[in-house]
């Protein structure tokens, strides 16, 4: 069986060293604060996963350096990753999605296959494996 993993990027917005070292970089607020606001739906977010995706092999959480506070970093499907370990120490701090999601498939020990999940569409019904890869397989899904 073909394994998949999911990647989300996810920013606490209201972490107070977050917002301090973001303005550090960007003393004009010219960063849009709309693509990296945390509306405190993660938590459904992963329940749906457990619940109607249970074949996913592993999730990456690509953070700043946060966690969610609900969040059982120990459990065997979660993966956290610091920005760090997909950028050099010269091109850090991101702030960028668009960088972020550039170098995604640097992330140590993904799958071949992975699916990245933006904010957008955050929204998990049941998906049976199989459907996933004809959906895959017909280029329905683009991975």
């Amino acid at each position: 069986m073909q394994k998949i993993d999911f990647v989300l990027t996810w920013v606490d917005d209201s972490d107070p060293a977050w917002i301090a070292e973001k303005n550090k970089y960007d003393v004009k607020q010219t960063l849009p604060s709309v693509r990296v606001r945390d509306s405190d739906f993660l938590i459904y977010w992963f329940r749906s996963v457990e619940k109607y995706a249970p074949w996913v092999n592993k999730i990456h959480l690509v953070t700043w350096g946060h966690v969610p506070t609900f969040l059982n970093i120990n459990h065997d499907k979660v993966n956290i990753v610091n920005h760090s370990e997909i950028f050099d120490e010269q091109y850090l701090p991101i702030f960028s999605t668009t960088a972020l999601e550039l170098s995604l498939h640097k992330i140590p020990g993904s799958q071949k296959i992975s699916c990245i999940l933006m904010m957008i569409c955050l929204s998990i019904r049941m998906l049976r494996l199989k459907i996933f890869l004809w959906m895959v397989s017909r280029k329905i899904l683009d991975l």
